[in-house]
């Protein structure tokens, strides 16, 4: 695992050699992530770009953490593999790809629509659908995380709820600046940015803790998240 632990360099708290142990013995990959983004953090000199690699190794941690404690629910949305299934049908039914292509008169009308075959349809209609359902996964696996940790956080649900909603706002947060290239680090790497990554890291170590046992301890969790 790197230095050990008596190695370290002072911004190695606690805290985060908790995590960190607790993350190479449930997802070594992942652990390496958390360590990369913490000395990517701190240790100088920066290196260039290290405000990206942060933002990736969160979000890789929020995507795979799910499926490392609770298990894999669904199957991944392969977006290329589905268009090229339609492109293909598409070019086979000779369907317009641009306005400068013929059409019928009837269909000049942009209130009239285009007449799209059966198969065609349905084909954009499926991909739809398991986009949508994809879209509303993060929700439901930070849920099943959370109570794959600890079960008896069933009785807290409710009142879980607002936390899973800010682990998800801080980590969306990052993932919008994981392919940011028209700041630099100087431009990302401010306040918000490291308050964020602490925050980030205040849910990681309660949940590996077994989270919540008191509704007090969440609304501790809610309070440091609007400081």
């Amino acid at each position: 695992m790197g230095n050990t632990l008596s190695e370290r360099p002072p911004y190695w708290t606690p805290k985060r050699q908790e995590i960190l142990e607790w993350l190479y013995r449930k997802a070594p990959p992942l652990a390496e992530l958390y360590q990369g983004a913490v000395q990517l953090l701190h240790e100088n000199p920066p290196i260039p770009g290290r405000s990206r690699f942060i933002a990736h190794a969160v979000r890789e941690i929020r995507n795979c953490l799910p499926e490392v404690v609770a298990g894999v629910r669904r199957r991944r949305l392969e977006y290329k593999a589905q268009f090229d299934k339609i492109a293909k049908k598409w070019e086979r039914n000779s369907l317009p790809l641009d306005r400068a292509m013929p059409i019928s008169a009837e269909e000049t009308d942009e209130s009239s629509g285009i007449l799209v075959p059966y198969e065609v349809f349905w084909d954009i209609a499926s991909l739809v659908k398991e986009h949508k359902e994809a879209r509303e996964r993060p929700e439901e696996s930070a849920k099943r995380m959370f109570l794959a940790l600890a079960p008896e956080n069933e009785d807290f649900v409710e009142q879980l709820q607002p936390v899973i909603i800010r682990w998800l706002d801080v980590t969306e947060w990052f993932i919008g600046r994981a392919h940011d290239s028209r700041r630099t680090d100087d431009e990302l790497l401010d306040d918000k940015f490291i308050n964020n990554f602490k925050f980030f890291e205040t849910i990681l170590g309660a949940l590996i803790r077994g989270f919540f046992a008191t509704t007090e301890e969440i609304d501790e969790i809610l309070e440091e998240a609007n400081s």
